[in-house]
């Protein structure tokens, strides 16, 4: 396998809880993804904090009215990785 898809279904009520998204993500080292019911940045933010490789918004940013929050859902998930020097 080259990544697993953690997947809530489409316009999903709820998105993957964050527990699941970090039981998955710490046994793997291939990439998680997840999808469904994430319909705010930081609900975004909550999955890659809690492992989620890529994080997929589906049908949210086919509504016209939602494309003022890209880049905030951007923002929320590209957390840069600190070095320890």
């Amino acid at each position: 396998m080259k990544l697993i898809y953690l997947e809530a279904g489409s316009g999903a009520d709820n998105s993957v809880p964050n527990e699941m998204v970090k039981a998955v993500s710490n046994q793997c080292t291939i990439p998680v993804v997840v999808g469904g019911g994430i319909r705010n940045p930081q609900t975004a933010r909550e999955k890659v904090e809690n492992g989620a490789s890529v994080i997929v918004t589906g049908n949210y940013f086919e509504d016209e009215n939602n494309w003022d929050l890209i880049k905030d859902f951007a923002s929320a998930v590209h957390i840069k990785q600190g070095l320890l020097v």
